[in-house]
């Protein structure tokens, strides 16, 4: 499928999107995006399969803007919390890795 092909869909009326999206967390890695972006794809191609009369178009949404710096911040392992403390302010996506992180370790 071409990219125009997709743009030109969403105006049709028959046109879903299948939408997902990843907010920022620490300790993922890579393979969990690149997983979540190939189920996306997947869901709507088998979607398109089963509904041909219809138009689905895998959406990948990157919370990079999120300021939720609080929901983020921290993680538990093995019933300790570990947190990093910063002042930074606005998108997280955005944020240094300044000394505040280094002391987060």
């Amino acid at each position: 499928m071409k990219f125009p092909s997709i743009l030109t869909r969403y105006s049709a009326k028959k046109t879903f999107t299948v939408t997902t999206g990843h907010q920022l967390n620490l300790f993922t890695g890579p393979l969990y995006f690149i997983y979540k972006i190939v189920s996306t794809i997947n869901l709507a191609k088998n979607l398109q399969s089963a509904y041909p009369e219809y138009h689905f178009v895998p959406v990948y949404w990157m919370a990079s803007e999120d300021h939720d710096f609080e929901e983020i911040n921290n993680f538990k392992l093995d019933g300790k919390k570990y947190q990093w403390n910063s002042t930074q302010k606005g998108a997280v996506g955005e944020f240094l890795l300044d000394e505040s992180f280094k002391a987060f370790f």
